[in-house]
C-alpha cells in the first residue's frame, strides 16, 4: 500500500481500516509523519529566528519529538489498560505519526504570520489542537471508546506535562525570590 492509500483510506472510514490493518501498513506512514511533521515545525521555528539553524538541530528537534510521542503513546496506553480497555501501543504510536501530517499546515501559515496577518502563537495553538482532535479520533477507534474517554486519555499526558512546568516554574520564581530577600 502506498502512503496515499493508507490516507485516504483513514479519511473514508477510519474505525474500518484501523481494524483490517495490522501494524505494519500504518510504521513507514507513521515515521513519515513524524519526520514531515518536525520538519514543518523546524521550518516554521526557523522562520521567525527561533531554533538553530542545522542538519544537527532538525536531527535533535526530530529525536524529541519520536522519544516524546513514544512516552505518551505509553502513557495513554497505560491509562487505557488501567482502565479496562484493549488496544495496541504500536498502532497507536504510528496512527499519532499520521496525525503528525497536520503540522505541515505550518508553512503555508508561517507565511501568513510573516505578513503580520495572524498571530504565530495563535496558529501554534490551532495546528496543535487539529493533531490532538485527530489522535482522540484515532485513540476511540483503537480502544473502541466513547468520545469524551478518548478525550482524557489523550488529553491527560498534556495536562500533566504543563502541570508539571507550571509547578516547576512557580517553585524557581519562588526560590529566585527567596535568594534576592
Amino acid at each position: 500500500m502506498s502512503v496515499s492509500d493508507i490516507i485516504s483510506g483513514l479519511i473514508d472510514s477510519p474505525e474500518n481500516f484501523i481494524k483490517a490493518n495490522e501494524n505494519d501498513k500504518f510504521s513507514f506512514v507513521g515515521f513519515l509523519g513524524y519526520f514531515t511533521g518536525a520538519l514543518s515545525f523546524f521550518v516554521f521555528l526557523r522562520m521567525f529566528n527561533l531554533f538553530p539553524s542545522g542538519t544537527f538541530s532538525f536531527f535533535m528537534l526530530f529525536s524529541a519529538l519520536i522519544c516524546g510521542n513514544f512516552i505518551f503513546a505509553g502513557i495513554i496506553h497505560l491509562f487505557l489498560e488501567l482502565m479496562g480497555k484493549k488496544g495496541d501501543i504500536l498502532k497507536l504510536f504510528f496512527l499519532s505519526g499520521i496525525s503528525e501530517f497536520f503540522w505541515s499546515m505550518l508553512i503555508p501559515l508561517g507565511f501568513v504570520v510573516k505578513l503580520n496577518y495572524l498571530n504565530g502563537a495563535l496558529v501554534l495553538f490551532a495546528v496543535f489542537c487539529l493533531v490532538l482532535m485527530v489522535r482522540i479520533i484515532f485513540a476511540k477507534y483503537i480502544y473502541r471508546l466513547g468520545g469524551f474517554k478518548a478525550f482524557v486519555a489523550v488529553f491527560m499526558p498534556y495536562f500533566v506535562l504543563s502541570l508539571g512546568g507550571f509547578v516547576f516554574a512557580i517553585c524557581g520564581f519562588a526560590w529566585l525570590i527567596w535568594i534576592m530577600v
